[in-house]
């Protein structure tokens, strides 16, 4: 696709003709003709969007940077603070070969609903030694083999939308993004591509991308924007309360489930998100709830599962209802 578009460029113009054959190309569903990933189709379609009959070449490129490419970045701004991008290298998963939950480690972009989310679709753990799947991020991350990555979210009618980026990461000095503690480049590829689709896609005329991003979200629009699914919410003793059974069977089924508005300040952050990641009877018949916290610390030391402060926090079941909401997609 890339190679068509750039034959498109001739005479430093994209004429009518030309542009309604863009049009007719990203329309085609025949295989016989050649096929298309959803991703590249999404992402072509953007720039048959943005695009006009006789647009420039300079025009063009900056369409097809934006959207196929990745050479056109969120705007380098958090807050006031500059962000300064460096081209970082590496593999998507680094020594690992595969996502870890133990490789989400907020900084301080305040994108906590995000990556409690991203731990939440993992395979039930009650810590990170034995790493299980997530099919969520899997799929929703592509290598293009080119130093660019294409990375899917989900819009509010559930419908799969796409942003390309490169290796350009903002610089682990200013503590922003981190690359994962195993070298791999998913957690601030997908963080990165997250700003970008807010600012491309969503679009504000007063924030950045990394502005709308780390600053805090709901926990229920979080979640569905990386699981595709349905969010119900349960409110602590309120008609919709949630229960152990509720907790331990929705996990049961693969489903997502995030925390958060924990009133116990002494043991949970205030305002903070956690992705909940276990739930059993212990051997007295005891029901327990594990957490994760983004953060990849524990608040309370004492509650650590194992003595090891990962984030991982084992609570009985009446320690985990100092949540007053918890979220399931």
């Amino acid at each position: 696709v890339l190679a068509i578009l750039k034959g498109m460029e001739d005479g430093g113009v994209v004429d009518a003709s030309e542009f309604s054959d863009l049009k007719s190309l990203i329309a085609t569903n025949d295989p016989a003709l050649f096929t298309m990933s959803d991703s590249v189709r999404y992402l072509s379609d953007k720039i048959a969007i943005e695009s006009a009959p006789n647009f420039t070449t300079e025009q063009f490129e900056y369409s097809i940077g934006k959207w196929l490419k990745g050479s056109i970045a969120p705007t380098a701004k958090f807050n006031g603070t500059n962000i300064q991008y460096d081209r970082i290298t590496g593999s998507l998963f680094g020594k690992s070969n595969e996502a870890r939950i133990g490789d989400i480690d907020q900084g301080q972009l305040g994108d906590c609903v995000l990556l409690s989310s991203l731990a939440a679709t993992f395979a039930p753990q009650s810590n990170d030694a034995g790493n299980s799947s997530s099919k969520i991020i899997n799929d929703m991350l592509i290598d293009n083999g080119d130093n660019t990555y294409s990375v899917r979210f989900f819009n509010q009618n559930q419908k799969a939308e796409w942003v390309t980026v490169d290796n350009r990461l903002a610089k682990e000095e200013r503590n922003v993004l981190r690359a994962s503690k195993s070298g791999g480049l998913w957690v601030p590829i997908i963080e990165k591509a997250y700003a970008q689709w807010f600012e491309f896609n969503r679009g504000s005329s007063t924030k950045t991308g990394w502005e709308i991003i780390g600053n805090g979200d709901y926990y229920n629009v979080g979640l569905q924007r990386i699981t595709g699914r349905t969010n119900q919410s349960y409110w602590k003793s309120e008609s919709n309360d949630y229960s152990f059974t509720l907790i331990k069977e929705s996990l049961a089924k693969g489903q997502a489930i995030i925390a958060g508005d924990a009133k116990d300040t002494s043991k949970f952050i205030l305002g903070h998100a956690y992705s909940v990641t276990n739930a059993y009877l212990d051997s007295n018949g005891d029901q327990r709830v594990v957490v994760r916290n983004p953060w990849g610390i524990d608040k309370d030391y004492s509650k650590a599962v194992n003595g090891a402060n990962d984030g991982f926090v084992d609570l009985s079941f009446n320690e985990f209802r100092s949540f007053n909401e918890v979220n399931i997609a």
